[in-house]
C-alpha cells in the first residue's frame, strides 16, 4: 500500500506519478483529493495541470485500445461514445472548475479544460464558449490551433459585444502573417462580407495604428477606391478615422489609394476642416496640393460659415494658413460677409494685410470700415484698388467725409485727396467733406480741402454751406476768414 506523506506538496507528488507513468495512482490521488486541480487553477502552475490530462485522459493508452476496436471492426458509434464518455469521467471537468479559472483570470487553465473535453453534443460546447468567453481567452493566449478549435464550434463575428476589443489588441502587436489575425478576420467576414463590415475591421487596424496589419487588410481583400470610401457599420469613414486618430502614415496611403478628400463625418464636417484643427501641417500638404486640386473644395464654409483659410487664421494656425493661401481664394468672403483681410486688419496685422493686398486681396467698402475703426487706413492707402468715390459707409456717408468725422490722421486724409479723391462729394443730406470739417474743427484738413479744389459756397439741402457751421467751432474767426 501506497503511503504518502501528508505534508509533501501535491505538486511534488503529481510529479512523482507522472514521472512513473503511474496513472492509476494519480487518478487515485486526485479523486481522495478533488480540490488538487483547484489549487493548481489558482496558482497559475500550468504545466503540472496540463501534465495531469495529457496523462490520465486521452492518452497512448487510450489511443492504443481505440485502434484496436477499429482494427478489429468492433467500433460502432455507440462504442465511441461510450470509450468517450468512460474517458471523461476519469476525471470530471466541472462547470466549477471553468469559473474557477475564469474569475482567476486564467486563460491557460481554460485552454487545458476545454482541450481535455471531448463534447459529444456541440452545444455543450457552444455554451461553455459563451459562458466563460473563451473566444477571448483563447486569444489572450496566442494559442493558434486552440483559437481554431474554439472557432470551429462558434464563429467570431459582429454580433460578439467585445469584437472590436479583442481585434484592437491583437492587431496592435501582431504582423501581417500572424495566422490570428488571418483567423479571425475570415471568420468574421464569413458571413458578413461587404464593404461595411471590411471596413469595420479595416477602422479598428488604423485605431490599433499597425500599418503592416492595415496593408495586409487593404491588399488581401482587394480594396478599391470604392471600398476605401464606404464607411463602417457606425458610418465612419477610413479616411475620417486615420485622421482623428493621427495614424499620418495610414492617412497618406488612403489617400493615394483614391480616399476622396471632401469626406465628411457624421456631424457633416468635411476632412478639411477636420484636419486644419488638428493643426498639423503634415495632415494638410498630402490633402490639397497640385494633385488634389480641382478636387478638393478648398473655399467651402464650415457649420459656423468660416472658410479654410479663415478659420486658419482665427485660430492663429499659421503655417497651415500660409499654406492654404496658395491654393485659396483670398477673396472668398463668410458668411458674415469678410475676407480675410478683414480679419487680418481687425487684428492689426498690417504687415499681412499689405502682403494680402499685394497678391491680389480686395479692398472693399468692408475693409474701408474695418481700417477706419482699428486706424489701420494706412495700411491700404498705398494701393490704387481703393474705391476713393463709390464708397459708402452704413449711413451713405462718402469716404473722405467718413474719415473727417472719424478723427482720421490728418496724414490719411491728406493721402485719399491727393490720390483723386472728390472734394466736394455730397452725402445723403447734402454736406460736403468741407462743410464737415468745419463742424468737427479740423482746420487743418478744412483749409487741406480748399487748396484742392473745394467750392466754400455749395449748401447741403437745409440751404447751408460750410461758413455757416462756422459759429459752433471753437475757431470761428479762423474759419470765417478762411471761408470768406
Amino acid at each position: 500500500m501506497r503511503i504518502i506523506n501528508e505534508n509533501t506538496n501535491s505538486s511534488t507528488i503529481i510529479k512523482k506519478f507522472i514521472n512513473k507513468n503511474d496513472i492509476c495512482g494519480l487518478t487515485k490521488y486526485l479523486k481522495n483529493n478533488k480540490n488538487v486541480i483547484e489549487k493548481l487553477i489558482t496558482s497559475k502552475k500550468q504545466n503540472i495541470l496540463k501534465s495531469i490530462f495529457t496523462t490520465c485522459k486521452f492518452n497512448n493508452n487510450f489511443i492504443l485500445n481505440l485502434l484496436l476496436h477499429y482494427k478489429n471492426k468492433t467500433l460502432t458509434f455507440s462504442k465511441l461514445n461510450y470509450l468517450l464518455t468512460k474517458e471523461n469521467k476519469k476525471i470530471t471537468i466541472s462547470c466549477n472548475l471553468y469559473g474557477l479559472a475564469y474569475r482567476n483570470h486564467n486563460s491557460i487553465a481554460l485552454k487545458i479544460l476545454f482541450e481535455s473535453e471531448i463534447f459529444t453534443n456541440k452545444n455543450d460546447a457552444i455554451r461553455k464558449i459563451i459562458k466563460y468567453d473563451l473566444i477571448k481567452e483563447a486569444v489572450k493566449t496566442r494559442d493558434v490551433s486552440f483559437i481554431r478549435k474554439i472557432l470551429s464550434y462558434k464563429n467570431f463575428n459582429f454580433k460578439y459585444l467585445k469584437y472590436e476589443e479583442i481585434l484592437y489588441n491583437v492587431f496592435k502587436d501582431s504582423t501581417s502573417n500572424d495566422k490570428i489575425v488571418e483567423l479571425l478576420i475570415k471568420s468574421m467576414l464569413k458571413n458578413y462580407s461587404n464593404s461595411i463590415y471590411k471596413n469595420t475591421i479595416l477602422n479598428i487596424a488604423i485605431r490599433a495604428g499597425n500599418f503592416d496589419i492595415f496593408q495586409y487588410i487593404i491588399k488581401n481583400f482587394k480594396y478599391t477606391s470604392k471600398d476605401i470610401n464606404y464607411y463602417d457599420i457606425k458610418k465612419e469613414y477610413p479616411i475620417i478615422v486615420a485622421m482623428s486618430n493621427k495614424k499620418k502614415d495610414i492617412f497618406n496611403y488612403l489617400l493615394k489609394k483614391g480616399a476622396n478628400p471632401n469626406t465628411k463625418n457624421n456631424n457633416g464636417t468635411s476632412l478639411l476642416f477636420l484636419t486644419i484643427h488638428l493643426n498639423k501641417i503634415d495632415y494638410i500638404i498630402p490633402l490639397v496640393n497640385d494633385n488634389t486640386y480641382g478636387k478638393i473644395d478648398v473655399n467651402a464654409f464650415d457649420d459656423n460659415g468660416y472658410t479654410p483659410l479663415i478659420i486658419a487664421y482665427i485660430n492663429k494656425y499659421m503655417n497651415i494658413f500660409h499654406y492654404l493661401i496658395e491654393y485659396s481664394n483670398i477673396n472668398r468672403k463668410d458668411k458674415y460677409g469678410h475676407s480675410i483681410l478683414y480679419y487680418a486688419i481687425n487684428n492689426g496685422d498690417g504687415s499681412l494685410a499689405k502682403n494680402l493686398i499685394n497678391i491680389g486681396a480686395i479692398i472693399d467698402n468692408d475693409i474701408i470700415n474695418i481700417a477706419i475703426k482699428k486706424n489701420k487706413l494706412s495700411v491700404i492707402l498705398d494701393n490704387d484698388k481703393i474705391l476713393l468715390n463709390s464708397y459708402k459707409n452704413d449711413k451713405n456717408m462718402p469716404l473722405l467725409s467718413e474719415l473727417i468725422i472719424s478723427n482720421c490722421d490728418n496724414d490719411d486724409i491728406e493721402k485719399i485727396i491727393k490720390k483723386g479723391c472728390n472734394v466736394n462729394i455730397k452725402d445723403k443730406d447734402g454736406n460736403t467733406p468741407l462743410i464737415y470739417a468745419v463742424q468737427s474743427n479740423r482746420k487743418y484738413i478744412a483749409k487741406l480741402l480748399i487748396k484742392y479744389g473745394a467750392i466754400k459756397n455749395i449748401k447741403n439741402y437745409n440751404g447751408k454751406e460750410a461758413i455757416d457751421y462756422s459759429y459752433i467751432s471753437q475757431d470761428f474767426n479762423y474759419f470765417n476768414q478762411l471761408l470768406e
